[in-house]
């Protein structure tokens, strides 16, 4: 059996950024040195495959590409290093091994099993088309809801994903997804969780129960997956903190519907509280969103910590940002033993910085050409002292990528860095997240007018050696080509423990014809991809003929 990191090597890397990196050179025989990234260690000895002897223990590749092992005989490449998924195994001609490898555990021996095989993009061991996995293994566009069918066919949509940082979170216990319902008055905020392979759970469950909950078409709900299988949801309220908007905050519990009335996490109730993201750090809830009780300074950013009941840290709100400057847009993000926050700041003549903080650090990056007024920042660590953030810049065609690398031991002004300077297209709705040892950026990319099959969405892995940040070859997320221009909006991203190497929660808004175009509303599809990514079948990629 070959490894995954053989298969990853098909796939060519581009854009290498900072200052020198790029991939190890190709040794004679098959052995491929992994790329920039920190080493991994020996790999154990293949097994003999059918006629050939036993291959020489692999010498450890890079974190980031994976480890590939050492030469296998004639008749049977026996593969080892520990960035396989089976290292260890019998190669190609050899027998079949079901059993739990020291590194990856059971082995999978046919689609359906549950376990991922090697030529698998994804194994959630059930029959069922309408879900993450299909029954031939293949990674499946789905939708997060299963609508009814209308008196026109085609499913009724109706369905907006929150336009936060984070309207997707997961943990060990699976995923959910929150989005806004607009065909009721006022809009419901609901949230669909699933199992850690892809499987829905229960039915959607309504958060915007009670007689003071006002959800409104841009209440952008965000979500944190809690300990115990459950989930705390913010959203943009009107008037239920007394004055205006207000950050509602609920404790969610896919098993059971909520009760009584969402707390809000604001203790400032002048004017306006809106636009909140949500962060579980493994000790506390972090939520933070825009304030505009300051008459004086504008809008700034402001927070409040909570345990996994949702019961307040503090008294009141805390300050992340309170300068002349109109700050909006947060995200968060975690970084080592805390967690950090991004944001966007508009100064007076209407030129844009990117701000970060984390603890007592902070860190601008700009000025810039402001972007789309709905673009957030996201944040992504690369390594314990290094955190990596990703922003759009410039209006219109001109909005692109841009980044920046930020450490505590180079605080104040960040020099920004271009993502991918081969790109004519526009550029938007910048994602990013760590999955395992495993970075993803995801974006929203300008189709070609009149293209039958447009694509919008992108995603591509970032591989990072300490020094340089290198990109994988692009992927297109959609798997269906039923697009026209202006289809999917809003890409989110969140990280899977799934073993062995995680995988990829991702979301979107689609006004896909498939999904239900004709009826004037999109609805929220959802794919969930196990890490290192595979794809079989690039025909099945929306846009690739």
């Amino acid at each position: 059996m070959r490894s995954w990191a053989q298969r990853l090597g098909a796939f060519s890397l581009a854009g290498s950024i900072a200052s020198a990196g790029g991939c190890g050179p190709t040794e004679p025989g098959g052995a491929v040195n992994g790329g920039p990234a920190t080493g991994g260690a020996s790999g154990v000895s293949g097994a003999a495959g059918s006629g050939g002897a036993a291959g020489v223990p692999g010498s450890g590749g890079g974190a980031a590409g994976g480890g590939i092992g050492g030469n296998g005989a004639t008749g049977g490449d026996a593969l080892g290093g520990s960035g396989g998924i089976n290292p260890g195994d019998g190669g190609s001609g050899g027998a079949p091994d079901a059993s739990a490898d020291v590194d990856s555990g059971p082995v999978s021996t046919v689609c359906g099993d549950g376990i991922r095989g090697l030529d698998e993009e994804c194994d959630d061991g059930n029959t069922s088309n309408d879900d993450a996995c299909t029954t031939t293994c293949f990674v499946n566009d789905f939708l997060c809801v299963t609508p009814p069918v209308n008196d026109s066919g085609k499913p009724a949509s109706g369905r907006y994903l929150g336009e936060g940082r984070h309207p997707v979170a997961a943990d060990a216990d699976g995923f959910a997804v929150a989005y806004v319902e607009p065909g009721f008055a006022p809009p419901r905020i609901a949230l669909n969780a699933f199992d850690p392979k892809g499987v829905r759970i229960a039915s959607p469950l309504l958060v915007s129960t009670g007689t003071k909950s006002k959800p409104l078409l841009f209440s952008s709900p965000v979500v944190a997956a809690l300990p115990g299988t459950k989930y705390a949801v913010a959203w943009t309220d009107f008037d239920g903190d007394g004055d205006s908007l207000g950050v509602a905050l609920r404790l969610a519990d896919p098993s059971a519907a909520p009760s009584g009335e969402p707390a809000h996490a604001n203790k400032t109730t002048t004017f306006s509280q809106s636009d909140p993201d949500v962060l579980w750090t493994g000790t506390e809830l972090v939520v933070a969103w825009v304030d505009d009780s300051d008459a004086v300074n504008g809008p700034d950013i402001r927070y409040r910590l909570f345990d996994a009941a949702l019961n307040p840290q503090s008294t009141g709100d805390q300050t992340l940002a309170d300068s002349p400057n109109a700050e909006a847009n947060v995200a968060l993000g975690t970084f080592g033993s805390t967690w950090a926050a991004a944001w966007r700041a508009t100064t007076t003549n209407g030129s844009e910085t990117l701000e970060a903080r984390s603890g007592s650090t902070t860190w601008s990056v700009g000025p810039h050409v402001p972007p789309g007024t709905e673009d957030k920042p996201a944040l992504a660590e690369l390594d314990s002292s290094t955190l990596l953030v990703v922003f759009s810049a410039g209006s219109g065609a001109a909005s692109k990528l841009r980044g920046a690398l930020l450490s505590p031991s180079a605080p104040g002004v960040t020099a920004a860095i271009a993502l991918d300077t081969g790109v004519t297209k526009a550029q938007s709705h910048p994602n990013a997240v760590r999955v395992g040892s495993r970075i993803y950026l995801s974006w929203r990319e300008a189709a070609a007018s009149g293209d039958p099959k447009a694509e919008e969405l992108w995603l591509r892995e970032v591989l990072w050696n300490s020094s340089t940040i290198t990109l994988g070859a692009p992927l297109r997320l959609p798997r269906w080509d039923g697009h026209t221009p202006g289809d999917q909006r809003f890409p989110a991203l969140a990280a899977s423990p799934l073993a062995p190497e995680g995988a990829l929660v991702t979301a979107w808004d689609d006004y896909g014809l498939v999904f239900g175009k004709d009826e004037g509303a999109p609805d929220v599809v959802v794919e969930f991809i196990p890490a290192p990514i595979l794809r079989k079948n690039l025909m099945l990629d929306a846009g690739s003929g």
